[in-house]
């Protein structure tokens, strides 16, 4: 596959249909409009940058939600989101860990939320008013959103400004694609044939297997007389003549066990 068609199969996916070098189409209040490539970026990165300043709001915002205390609520509130409530603080933790890698000077402020939530975590939850408890969570949705939100826009205009350079040039650069999946989820890029097969391809080889089974010995044994009306076995028998009865006394000779006899005369 060239590299400006897999450009047009990627912009469709989010809505966008890549038209030529400068233009594109997509829609725009309910209706499909034809747009420039290059206002189409502008307007992709007004976006981030708003929701940029959305996240850190929300950041400040939380680190003066989680930061109060007070004492014990007389109304209790619900187990389920007291778990929700720590499963959040854990969360969030977990991501500015992940947003501290390579972040230069926002990396301050970053250490500064890394350790309200981690004295959040090492605070009794019954400290917590019930408006943070309820609260908390909604940020953590929020917040996960609106990265998720922005990490899509920053690729779809890395998509466009590629599709700036046209067919010819685009197609001459070297586009990386995944092709195989490490972990248990790993070979599935093999061939149709290899994973499934027709039943027509093996029902010559397997023709007759279930019959051989049904007529196994274990299954047939004591059922020979079945139809015969001569009665019928019950259950699987198996005849071991060293069960079979024999004298005591003259086991030197009858026992059908391999022994080694001594003569005590």
């Amino acid at each position: 596959m060239e590299t400006w068609d897999l450009l047009k199969r990627e912009l469709a996916v989010y809505g966008i249909e890549l038209l030529n070098r400068k233009q594109c189409r997509c829609a725009d209040g309910g209706k499909s409009r034809v747009h420039f490539i290059a206002n189409k970026i502008k307007h992709i990165e007004s976006l981030i940058s708003k929701n940029v300043s959305l996240f850190r709001e929300l950041w400040d915002d939380l680190d003066v939600l989680i930061g109060q205390r007070c004492e014990n609520d007389k109304n209790p509130i619900d187990v389920k989101l007291r778990k929700l409530f720590i499963s959040s603080i854990k969360g969030l933790s977990s991501f500015v860990s992940m947003l501290r890698i390579g972040c230069g000077e926002a990396a301050i402020r970053l250490k500064e939320l890394d350790d309200s939530l981690r004295c959040a975590l090492s605070t009794d939850i019954l400290l917590f008013p019930n408006r943070v408890i309820k609260q908390v969570p909604d940020y953590k949705i929020t917040i996960d959103w609106i990265f998720r939100r922005n990490a899509i826009l920053s690729y779809t205009s890395k998509l466009l400004r590629c599709a700036q350079l046209g067919a010819s040039k685009a197609n001459k650069l070297e586009i990386k694609m995944a092709l195989h999946t490490s972990g248990p989820w790993a070979n599935l890029d093999l061939a149709m044939k290899e994973r499934v097969f027709e039943w027509s391809d093996i029902s010559e080889e397997v023709a007759g297997t279930t019959r051989d089974k049904q007529h196994q010995r274990r299954y047939r044994q004591a059922f020979e007389a079945y139809n015969n009306g001569e009665g019928v076995g019950e259950g699987y028998y198996w005849n071991e003549i060293r069960n079979e009865p024999y004298s005591y006394y003259n086991s030197s000779f009858e026992s059908p066990y391999p022994h080694r006899y001594i003569s005590k005369w």
